[in-house]
């Protein structure tokens, strides 16, 4: 059974050893990332991040006993496990297929995952529109359509430019 854990973001990999001695090695962890390049002081950097912010899966036969996971709820780096977990095993399972769908071979998620969703405003995260919101005009096949005060944007969604919706 899929649940959701909260952890604290710098102790991401404590938590999960820890929850690997706790129970075993049948637990799974599926926290979805993406990888860009970012130029910084004329040096291209790789950046990872997880796109959940401090969320992620975790997959264990007993997570549907509330007693078991009231046990684990001191686990060192755990905040809590997200309530409706039960009820919303369906849901869990088609995000986690549409995640692993659009990852390349290292297992980052591909442009074509933030293309799926639906907004009004994108944010780059590289490139020379870095940290800059744009209103999206228009979705296309291939590309966006998009604006940045009077500047019109087509950018082209095979490109190597990450972007992220604006809620």
């Amino acid at each position: 059974m899929w649940a959701v854990i909260k952890y604290k973001k710098k102790e991401y990999k404590s938590l999960v050893s820890d929850l690997k001695k706790r129970v075993g090695d049948k637990i799974i962890f599926y926290n979805p990332k993406i990888k860009y390049l970012k130029k910084t002081k004329n040096k291209d950097q790789v950046f990872e991040n997880f796109i959940l912010g401090g969320y992620a899966f975790c997959f264990y036969e007993k997570f549907q006993e509330k007693k078991f996971l009231s046990q684990l709820s001191f686990t060192k780096g755990l905040e809590y496990f997200l309530e409706g977990h039960i009820q919303n095993q369906n849901q869990i399972v088609d995000f986690i297929k549409l995640c692993k769908n659009n990852e390349d071979k290292e297992g980052s998620l591909k442009q074509s995952f933030f293309s799926i969703l639906q907004s009004a405003k994108i944010k780059f995260l590289n490139g020379p529109f870095s940290n800059l919101i744009f209103d999206i005009l228009e979705k296309r096949k291939n590309n966006i359509k998009s604006t940045l005060g009077s500047m019109t944007v087509i950018i082209n969604k095979k490109s190597n430019y990450f972007y992220s919706p604006i809620y």
